[in-house]
């Protein structure tokens, strides 16, 4: 039986074609991803790829996740830019969801809060902003919220200047987040639309250190413990935008969170699935390459494509496959017995199998060896030599049933039947 190559070949190669295709439909953003606010694939004014190659920059290996919380590798560290879904693929972030699974996940999540001007609004497009602060409660300072003890909370200054930033004054913390920072500015942003501490009661009840900006229940910079992670919220989201982060000490802010999030090393992980980056509506291929027996399954995969590449890719015109080879030697025997009766020439036929498969020639040496030969399977002297002499001369057209069973035993003991098969 023989089959071609080409319809092999053609269905090896659209296979390989349409894996790389899924692949890159799982490596690349969606149409709208660029447009979206606080997105690390976005080079927009509003958008955070600036600070995705700060990161790059400082081999932190930033990657894009495109896929459900729930999903992320165990104790990595997770940028969330918060987003208002509008069109298109945004998906509307469940903060319940991402804090459930910071707890089960480990994940040292860095929450970023919707930006304040979405609208796009520059600085300083509006009328000059008085500075100010927001307003306090009788009687002068405002109370912070009770806090769980053991919670460190500190005031940071403020002041909301003209040209429509807002300016933070960190300087005096020398550890945490805000060490090293002297200065930060954001553009757009006012504290006065910060919601109060007390409004959120899980951060509230988790928080470690709260950073507050100074005479206000409003808080800049929250570090929690939550479960088995940890979440670190800024409400300043403008701080990291690709048009701020140059600005004052905001790229010092952004790197000691990437640093303190990653840890001991791996990667830094921007989620953009709420920005409609590699969505998966069906979870297979979350499965596949975020679970250790999925990661193991392509590692299957890949072997074998290995293994059978050869036989995917065979070398020729076409592949001939081996013909079915005799269970035995006896069937064997039989076969050419058969042969040897329809054949007109039975006695050239019957001396080719002999030379063939026992290395026995038509001649008188030939004779000897058979008779040796059927002697040592257990033939007497005398009927060994009839035997042979029947088998090899050319006398006698037809064998007889004995002969053949002869025929069949020295096959069984001497026969090379590979040569046949």
């Amino acid at each position: 039986m023989k089959r071609s190559r080409g319809l092999q070949t053609l269905l090896s190669l659209a296979a390989i074609a349409a894996i790389v295709a899924l692949l890159l439909y799982v490596a690349q953003p969606g149409g709208d991803t660029a447009e979206n606010p606080l997105s690390a694939t976005s080079t927009t004014p509003l958008g955070m790829n600036a600070f995705y190659q700060l990161l790059k920059s400082e081999r932190m290996q930033p990657a894009f996740f495109g896929y459900e919380p729930e999903m992320a590798p165990y104790g990595s560290a997770l940028f969330v830019g918060d987003d208002i879904p509008y069109s298109g693929w945004q998906r509307y972030l469940d903060r319940d969801r991402l804090w459930e699974a910071a707890a089960a996940r480990a994940l040292n999540v860095v929450y970023l809060p919707p930006l304040q001007d979405h609208a796009f609004e520059p600085p300083g497009g509006a009328a000059p902003a008085e500075p100010g602060t927001v307003a306090r409660a009788e009687g002068g300072e405002l109370e912070p919220p009770p806090l769980p003890a053991g919670v460190e909370v500190r005031e940071i200054a403020w002041e909301l200047g003209r040209d429509g930033y807002t300016r933070i004054f960190p300087d005096g913390v020398k550890t945490g987040a805000l060490r090293g920072i002297r200065l930060l500015e954001a553009g757009g942003f006012s504290p006065a639309m910060v919601p109060p501490l007390g409004e959120n009661e899980k951060i509230l009840q988790a928080a470690r250190v709260v950073y507050l900006f100074e005479g206000t229940d409003r808080p800049f910079l929250v570090a929690a413990k939550v479960g088995r992670g940890t979440w670190t919220m800024v409400s300043a989201s403008e701080l990291f935008t690709n048009r701020d982060i140059g600005r004052a000490d905001n790229v010092v802010l952004a790197y000691n969170l990437a640093a303190d999030a990653r840890g001991a090393g791996g990667p830094v992980y921007f989620l953009e699935s709420i920005h409609g980056y590699s969505v998966s509506d069906t979870g297979v291929l979350n499965l596949l390459f975020f679970t250790w027996w999925g990661q193991l399954a392509l590692f299957g995969l890949l072997g074998a494509v290995v293994i059978y590449l050869p036989s995917m890719f065979p070398l020729g015109r076409e592949v001939v496959t081996p013909v079915v080879k005799f269970p035995s030697a006896l069937l064997r025997v039989q076969a050419l017995a058969e042969m040897w009766r329809k054949s007109p020439d039975r006695v050239a036929v019957r001396r080719f199998a002999l030379a063939t498969a026992l290395g026995i020639e038509p001649d008188a040496g030939g004779a000897r060896r058979a008779a040796g030969m059927l002697q040592e399977v257990g033939y007497p002297q005398s009927r060994a030599r009839q035997l042979a002499e029947e088998l090899v001369s050319g006398e006698v057209p037809t064998m007889s049933a004995e002969a053949i069973r002869a025929y069949g035993r020295l096959v069984q003991r001497f026969g090379r039947i590979s040569r046949f098969n």
